[in-house]
């Protein structure tokens, strides 16, 4: 099978490679050093939603519109609590992992897509391996080379606008951070270094600190991601197309797909586990239900990845009873279900 392959300098975190486990999302890229960008599926800020349906229905909407009435559709729709300085429920990024080189700079990237091992060649020859857990928040960074490492918070970058609505500062220790929110679960990221080998681990919820240094000291379990990936590629067809441009597209978008929408993951949103670190996620990185969630799940049709639709089914099974009262008082229908357009992993709108 195929290898994809990337010349750097990569000068933005959305330029970079992307591994994933519907989980945990890394983003490699850099210039002058190695970036490991890492985000957390899951990790929100759920305050500010929107109440929909409980300040409007379809009768007097109805009215509004046909009334011509825009300031009293903007009210109706208005938000009631804007505790958010980013004005709406927010998924947000983890941080930042750089390793800087003696007297090197990262040159290229190959992707082995069997394995989905990703290896960055330095300027002078040595070789950083990458891979990463498919069943764990856990990602592993091998090299022979000398380095520094550094890590850095998503509040390095955002703190300002999280402060302004009562975020506090990150616990950090040396190898590590712990990010709390006023209403929701903390996430901890870590790394420890034994030997040649870089361990980094992410987890959010209780005890996330605790839970992220035990993942970080955990032997890599390469025979599982490497069985996962036999697995996948066992099933997923195989295309063949004579434009060199479509055919990365194509065999790069069947790898994301795995990192996306992974079973026993998180549902995909609209980043899916890929945040930025520098700025909030465009959107909120939340569930888009007019056509973006149909558009990230319509490959696993095309390539029968079935199992892969699973988180999303649970997530809005789930849903079902605030589905059912948000038809019921918006168009007065017991026996229907309503799904806003914009909402977070709660059904709350965002927005």
């Amino acid at each position: 099978m195929k290898t994809l392959d990337w010349d750097f300098p990569l000068p933005r975190t959305h330029t970079g490679v992307l591994l994933g486990n519907g989980t945990q999302g890394l983003m490699i890229w850099g210039t002058d050093r190695l970036c490991v960008t890492v985000g957390r599926a899951g990790f929100w800020d759920h305050r500010g939603a929107t109440p929909f349906t409980t300040r409007v229905t379809f009768a007097a909407l109805r009215r509004l519109l046909e009334a011509g009435d825009e300031a009293g559709v903007r009210a109706a729709f208005a938000s009631q609590d804007r505790q958010s300085a980013y004005r709406r429920p927010c998924q947000i990024g983890g941080g930042r992992l750089e390793l800087k080189f003696r007297r090197a700079v990262p040159q290229s990237a190959r992707l082995d897509l069997p394995t989905g091992t990703l290896r960055v060649r330095l300027s002078n020859g040595a070789i950083v391996t990458i891979r990463q857990a498919m069943d764990e928040e856990l990602a592993w960074i091998e090299t022979d080379a000398p380095y520094s490492v550094t890590l850095i918070p998503a509040w390095d970058y955002i703190g300002a606008k999280l402060a302004q609505d009562g975020v506090q500062p990150p616990t950090r220790w040396r190898n590590g951070f712990c990010q709390e929110l006023p209403a929701d679960a903390p996430l901890a990221v870590a790394w420890e270094r034994r030997g040649r080998r870089l361990t980094l681990a992410t987890a959010l919820g209780p005890q996330a600190r605790q839970r992220a240094q035990a993942l970080a000291q955990k032997k890599p379990a390469t025979r599982r991601a490497a069985a996962w990936w036999r697995a996948y590629w066992r099933d997923v067809p195989r295309v063949e197309l004579p434009d060199p441009v479509l055919q990365h597209a194509w065999d790069y978008g069947v790898f994301k797909q795995a990192g996306l929408t992974t079973p026993g993951g998180v549902a995909a949103t609209l980043q899916g586990p890929w945040m930025e670190e520098y700025q909030f996620p465009p959107w909120s990185n939340d569930y888009h239900f007019n056509i973006n969630v149909e558009m990230i799940y319509w490959p696993a049709l095309g390539t029968n990845r079935l199992a892969h639709f699973a988180p999303l089914w649970t997530m809005i099974r789930g849903w079902l009873p605030a589905l059912r009262a948000n038809a019921e008082k918006f168009f007065g229908a017991p026996d229907a279900l309503m799904l806003p357009h914009a909402v977070d992993d709660r059904c709350q709108v965002v927005g």
